[in-house]
């Protein structure tokens, strides 16, 4: 089968040389010709489509990768400055902790009064300082998420965005390649018949 197909193409590329000899020659070329040369030269423009095409869609699949690495890269980066964050706040709770404890063994020495009104004091900034902890962490923690959620709208939307426009691209590329193929399809099959009267 493909010594047929590859006979049948030497045999066009011949006949197209002839006729494109005998335009050169300044004679007029037939309809018939004209059709067959009109053909050769449609098959040839959609074989530089195609690659065109295919590079297309390389650069688009380019583009969604980078978009999905960039989502990724954000993602990260939030992960690691909440866990930062965590740490931190972790950190001066602990600091927090020792600090009034230390006070407190130190209040011990002093009389039994000093010892009440330290404890007083202490438990209540110790609770001041717990409840300024907590509230600054849920603040923190709810901006964070609201970056979070922005970013992921922001990258959602663009991701989206570089989907459709590769589908629209891709469906009219899809409708093109077969209007050219059904219409190159329909000139080889004159060119058959031109072939097949010539060799009668």
């Amino acid at each position: 089968m493909s010594d047929i197909v590859s006979l049948a193409t030497d045999i066009v590329v011949e006949y197209v040389k002839s006729l494109v000899d005998k335009s050169r020659q300044g004679k007029k070329l037939t309809e018939q010709e004209y059709n067959v040369l009109l053909t050769f030269l449609t098959s040839k423009r959609i074989d530089d489509l195609k690659t065109y095409l295919e590079r297309s869609v390389d650069d688009l699949r380019s583009e969604v990768k980078g978009v999905k690495e960039e989502v990724k890269g954000v993602r990260d980066l939030v992960e690691k400055k909440f866990e930062e964050s965590r740490e931190y706040t972790e950190k001066k709770f602990e600091e927090s902790m020792r600090f009034t404890e230390r006070k407190f063994e130190e209040s011990m020495q002093f009389t039994e009064k000093k010892f009440e009104e330290s404890m007083r004091f202490t438990e209540k900034k110790f609770e001041e300082s717990k409840q300024y902890t907590d509230r600054k962490f849920e603040e923190l923690k709810a901006y964070v998420d609201k970056r979070f959620d922005e970013m992921k709208a922001y990258v959602d939307s663009r991701f989206d965005g570089v989907e459709k426009k590769f589908d629209t691209k891709l469906d009219g590329v899809n409708m093109r390649i077969d209007d050219l193929r059904n219409d190159l399809n329909s000139r080889f099959d004159q060119l058959i018949n031109i072939l097949t009267k010539k060799g009668e």
